[in-house]
């Protein structure tokens, strides 16, 4: 079963946590069925898919995904081709080639100023232990600078695939894929920082979160002999 939610601005999950999250063991069946589905039922050449001119509203859809593992805490792995550009986290495309070369030109290597859904989706990441992972598949400019604090700031990662096609990225999505699901992953770390007497921390360079308690917040940290 496919539920739609039609409200992109306000979004939520219309159905109750037990009949959205799955245990792969038992449920895999179902599981790979309904990715079956869902990649037919978007296919670009089905002439009654619901892919059109509209617009992509990732940002609601990451927005509800997080809000559904509130108080359980977990990952969630999001998948994207174009730029989200309807409802909650709605992005404009800032890659202008009249601004290469000039002073203007590094606006495009940060978040855009207006939009702070991300920032925010990361800082209610952090407080409910829930990492976020990017997947990048798109053939178009994306703002990923605006999208990327989302995954930064929780202790998730990025992952770059431009311009995507199944035959050069294939192989390499299946197995980033593999090693992100399978790999040691431990949830609501927390450091906090110390120094002596007359000396303060004024600023902090790292991909991290800082809470009200002046302490380094992360909500993920990833453990691999080899990587």
């Amino acid at each position: 079963m496919i539920v739609f939610m039609p409200d992109v601005f306000n979004p939520f999950s219309p159905l109750p946590k037990s009949r959205v999250l799955l245990n792969l063991k038992n449920s895999k069946s179902q599981i790979e069925d309904i990715l079956d589905k869902v990649a037919s039922t978007f296919d670009s050449s089905n002439k009654h898919s619901p892919l059109g001119s509209t617009g992509s509203c990732g940002g609601a859809a990451l927005k509800a995904a997080i809000d559904l593992l509130k108080d359980d805490s977990g990952k969630v792995l999001w998948f994207f081709m174009d730029i989200p550009s309807v409802g909650y986290g709605s992005l404009r495309n800032r890659n202008s080639r009249s601004l290469y070369g000039t002073e203007k030109e590094k606006t495009l290597l940060v978040p855009e100023e207006k939009t702070k859904a991300y920032v925010e989706l990361a800082s209610i990441g952090v407080k409910e232990r829930v990492g976020v992972d990017l997947f990048a598949c798109t053939q178009n400019d994306v703002d990923l600078a605006s999208i990327v604090p989302v995954a930064t700031l929780t202790g998730g990662e990025v992952y770059y695939y431009s311009p995507f096609n199944s035959t050069e990225y294939g192989e390499k999505l299946h197995f980033d894929l593999f090693r992100n699901l399978t790999r040691q992953t431990v949830y609501d770390v927390s450091i906090r920082a110390r120094c002596s007497l007359g000396l303060s921390v004024h600023k902090y360079l790292s991909l991290i979160h800082i809470c009200r308690c002046r302490r380094y917040a992360v909500c993920r940290s990833r453990w691999s002999p080899y990587h």
